[in-house]
């Protein structure tokens, strides 16, 4: 993903980059390195992001990093927050007759598997991992948006992906468009000149590229 941003950076043909997005989201792990780089990017050339048809989690994670979010109609953005799934099978392997032995130094290697049931201290340190994660996650796209930490935990979802107008009502994104508008509003300059003037960036550009990532990395 870095590395096609700086295509896009460094070809002057290039005047912005659309984010085409389509993903539920994914694992955590540079989720924050590749959206802070979207953000510094984004002062650079235009960059818009649509939720076409599915911006969720790491996805809007990244997405939001952009200058302006779009949503098509249909579609479903937010998921904001962290989600850490664990199943224990040890009864089951029990019933199957398979005993499981775990040898383990020091005290907490290896906790939280599903070979054995999970223990309180287990289950207190997942919880605060998760908990770290959403905590970054939502200072970063109040960060990204130019929004309180507050108005993310409130407005944005509460960890529920949501309807186009309802993500557009709580301020999740800045306008309801197809993918088609979006494109040409890239090609014509109309982003660019509306971007300048809200933020004193370069207007006028001659050329756009659709990032076809489909953001399909990310969790949270």
């Amino acid at each position: 993903l870095m590395e096609s941003i700086d295509i896009c950076l460094n070809e002057q043909k290039i005047g912005g980059v659309v984010f085409d997005v389509h993903s539920h989201g994914g694992s955590s792990y540079g989720v924050k390195e590749g959206a802070d780089y979207i953000f510094k990017a984004r002062s650079e050339k235009p960059m818009v992001a649509i939720s076409n048809s599915v911006m969720a989690s790491a996805a809007a994670y990244l997405g939001m990093a952009t200058s302006r979010v779009y949503a098509t109609p249909s579609s479903l953005t937010g998921s904001i927050g962290t989600a850490w799934v664990h199943q224990e099978e040890s009864r089951a392997l029990t019933e199957a007759g398979v005993t499981t032995t775990v040898f383990r130094s020091p005290e907490f290697k290896y906790e939280g598997n599903d070979v054995e049931p999970l223990t309180p201290a287990a289950g207190s340190h997942m919880a605060a991992r998760c908990e770290q994660l959403t905590e970054m996650f939502m200072s970063d796209l109040a960060r990204y948006r130019g929004v309180t930490k507050d108005t993310i935990k409130t407005k944005y979802g509460q960890g529920r992906a949501v309807s186009a107008a309802d993500a557009l009502a709580s301020g999740m994104v800045d306008k309801i468009a197809t993918f088609q508008e979006v494109c040409e509003g890239m090609r014509s300059g109309s982003i660019a000149r509306s971007l300048a003037q809200t933020s004193g960036r370069m207007e006028g550009f001659v050329d756009s590229a659709v990032m076809h990532n489909k953001l399909a990395l990310a969790m949270l």
